[in-house]
């Protein structure tokens, strides 16, 4: 159960203002007209309200949008291109190019945020904002997606603006030109700014860039593009200042700590939260900064991807320390940059996480074991001069490949316990909250030790005496790393983070995971508005080490309900349908009372931000195919004329065939359905095409088996009805067409 709480309480509170900024915060609608904005599409046209001039010399009060990240008139004619060049460039219609490459608003499923905006006051200005969009064919997510937007107006000028996140995985194009088989005048470095000639030659104003001989360094800025007479433009550069259009976290939540302390029969006891050993390395995250050679020593450096650094050999001779299963004490280890400790350098650099191999390979202390690129932030150790302990630290080192930081940090104690710390791994997340490659952290004997089965450390306090080999897996098709206490945007039922934007008229979910078992009270602490200077706030005068106050909180904290089995908490916020609050800023941070946790018994989590926007407008009714063999779905949204209250939709599958199984399947299913937004207007709404309208094993999804038939040897048909609920009055119906069998398990229709 959520507790809703109604912003309308609040009117009387300062609204927030927009701070100036080259990014326009205001969207506007769904260009894609629906949740799902198609790849490689032309959209629109969309109406300007003002007459615009594109390079060619042309004036159109229209624009079209195409969805690998171009810009041209209304009634252009052009088709959606991904394969972009400069020869392309210059012989397709006039286009406005602010980031033209193979791009997908659809995201990687079920993470399917991405979306296409298109806004205009009707006047002089208008904006087409590609929001989270990726590149087609990325399958990591770590943030790969990007915002950038394009502002028109009317006195012609033209500007791309691009979030400090956006670089290039491929070769791209930024720039406009006149089309139609205009002279290559060769690119610019738009970086740099360019000065037009003052002819109509340098109405072609473009750079390429390639990954390797030129990489995309517009990341943060803006291009603006200004007639100069004779159908040139001059370009200028500038910052940014991007907002982000779909809610987002920001901050650090509290760190974690997990210590394993040996039980005196061959295991150990776990403890969670800050815990004094009394030997200097503290109660947390020993910090190590600043210290310098020759008790630290930096080991990143130079040392190649998936790698054993080592070994290192403790300064004090009396150090010592007894692996999990093992005799006797090891005096030098191995670090693995993937996440591990190990006593020798028998598994060198393994970079994928994997609980048999865990349980099979060399005695191991696994703090946070994937794949991780050392060759960025920095791996070090610290020896003890005391030879009491040494610390192990990954500092701001990113996921391979990839970009955010991640801190984390194992201690080795000279009595055997050790300690797991965890600064800031919540950049684990991905764009749909799951991981981009399991996570397993935890320690094991090695030698093929039996399964004892996986612990949650967060929740619940291990209690396993006698076992060696204690760990927590994270599957990173399914689940989150859950180690800090993590609060984003949801939806109900759905099982990971939205980054849906506020929305007036529309609730707004904030969920917080990582709530252990020993949280008495979860809150919500609330600001509206922009974040005030002298924010975040360095908590750990207070005895909150690692902590910050992230928020300046508008009103008293708001209690989240806690759903112990699942260990969350989460609090809906009716926005209301003021037109006031629109562009209004909401500020959450989770404050838990987490006795045991800290001194003060409180864990902060990071923060969650959005923005409000208004709905985007119901679009016309469309059905389609979603997803891809084996979970293809039929589906239907949009305004539905005679349309209120509940309806009933109805999916009806049909397989058509001369000879192949499943000609005789003919199935229905019926979903009631709640209009919403306003009046006719139906949510998406899908149903998965039922297993036994699609043949038998050996085939594909669409087709009896291998050989295929020829084409329509066998199909299926669909169909989608609307009925006013409980009657037979039809209120719509469609299909998107029939699916050939020859369609390949991972083609889509």
């Amino acid at each position: 159960m959520r507790l809703p709480i109604s912003l309308s309480t609040l009117l009387g509170l300062a609204l927030a203002t927009v701070a100036p900024a080259q990014f326009d915060p205001n969207l506007g609608i769904d260009a894609g007209g629906g949740p799902i904005t198609p790849d490689d599409a032309i959209l629109g046209p969309l109406n300007l309200g003002f007459p615009f001039r594109f390079p060619d010399g042309s004036t159109h009060t229209s624009i079209e949008i195409d969805t690998n990240g171009r810009v041209l008139p209304g009634g252009s004619g052009a088709a959606s291109v991904f394969n972009e060049n400069p020869a392309l460039l210059l012989s397709e219609p006039t286009a406005l190019c602010p980031y033209w490459d193979d791009l997908t608003p659809l995201g990687i499923q079920p993470d399917a945020r991405g979306r296409i905006y298109f806004f205009t006051d009707g006047a002089s200005r208008a904006n087409v904002t590609f929001c989270n969009v990726k590149r087609f064919g990325v399958t990591t997510f770590d943030h790969t997606d990007w915002t950038f937007q394009v502002q028109l107006e009317s006195s012609d000028v033209f500007r791309f603006v691009y979030d400090e996140r956006v670089f290039s995985t491929n070769s791209i194009l930024v720039g406009a030109s006149a089309g139609g088989g205009a002279i290559d005048p060769g690119e610019v470095d738009l970086g740099a700014g360019h000065a037009s000639s003052g002819t109509a030659a340098d109405a072609n104003v473009y750079e390429y860039f390639s990954t390797s001989s030129a990489p995309f360094d517009l990341m943060g800025r803006s291009v603006t593009y200004t007639p100069s007479g004779a159908g040139g433009y001059d370009v200028s550069v500038g910052a940014a200042g991007v907002t982000p259009c779909g809610a987002e976290m920001a901050g650090e939540p509290c760190p974690q700590s997990f210590h394993f302390i040996p039980d005196g029969a061959g295991g150990y006891l776990v403890q969670r939260g800050l815990l004094d050993f009394g030997d200097g390395s503290g109660g947390g995250f020993f910090d190590d900064g600043g210290v310098g050679a020759p008790n630290t020593i930096e080991w990143g450096v130079g040392l190649g991807d998936d790698s054993n650094a080592g070994p290192f050999v403790p300064a004090s001779p009396s150090f010592g320390f007894r692996f999990p299963g093992a005799t006797s004490e090891a005096t030098e280890f191995w670090i693995d940059n993937n996440g591990r400790v190990m006593p020798d350098n028998t598994d060198p650099g393994d970079f994928n996480a994997s609980v048999a191999e865990f349980l099979a390979g060399p005695p191991t202390i696994a703090t946070f074991w994937t794949d991780m690129s050392s060759q960025r932030g920095s791996l070090r150790s610290y020896d003890d001069p005391a030879g009491l302990f040494v610390s192990i630290t990954w500092d701001h080192t990113p996921k391979f490949n990839e970009s955010l930081p991640l801190t984390f940090q194992v201690v080795l104690r000279d009595d055997d316990s050790f300690s797991l710390h965890y600064r800031e791994v919540s950049n684990w997340l991905t764009g749909s909250g799951f991981t981009s490659d399991d996570v397993l952290i935890g320690c094991s004997p090695g030698g093929g030790h039996p399964d004892p089965g996986e612990h949650d450390f967060t929740t619940v306090t291990p209690i396993t005496l006698g076992e060696s080999a204690i760990y927590e897996f994270w599957d990173s098709d399914t689940e989150r790393p859950d180690i800090h206490t993590t609060l984003y945007p949801s939806e109900p039922d759905i099982p990971r983070p939205t980054w849906t934007q506020p929305v007036l008229g529309e609730p707004f979910t904030l969920t917080m995971e990582g709530v252990s078992a020993n949280t008495v009270s979860s809150n919500l602490l609330l600001q509206l508005g922009p974040t005030p200077p002298g924010f975040p706030v360095d908590l750990s005068i207070l005895g909150l080490s690692g902590c910050e106050l992230g928020v300046n909180p508008t009103v008293a904290a708001l209690p989240m309900t806690i759903d112990p089995l699942e260990g969350t908490s989460s609090l809906t916020l009716n926005i209301p349908d003021v037109p006031g609050f629109e562009q209004l800023e909401i500020h959450g941070q989770g404050a838990n009372i987490d006795v045991g946790a800290n001194p003060l018994n409180v864990v902060l989590s990071n923060v969650a931000r959005g923005r409000v926007t208004a709905p985007a407008p119901c679009p016309g009714p469309v059905c389609f195919y979603q997803g891809c063999y084996p979970g293809l779905q039929l589906c239907l949204t949009g305004q539905v004329p005679g349309a209120a209250g509940n309806v009933d939709v109805r999916f009806t599958f049909v397989a058509e065939s001369a000879n192949g199984p499943g000609a005789n399947c003919t199935i229905t299913a019926l979903q009631t359905v709640t209009v919403v937004n306003q009046p006719a207007c139906l949510p998406l709404t899908c149903a998965v095409i039922p297993p036994a309208c699609l043949p038998n094993a050996g085939g594909n999804a669409l087709c009896p088996g291998p050989p295929p038939p020829t084409p329509g040897a066998y199909v299926l048909a669909t169909l989608v009805e609307v009925f006013a609920t409980g009657t037979t009055t039809l209120l719509y119906t469609c299909s998107p067409g029939k699916i050939d069998c020859n369609c390949a398990p991972t083609t889509c229709p």
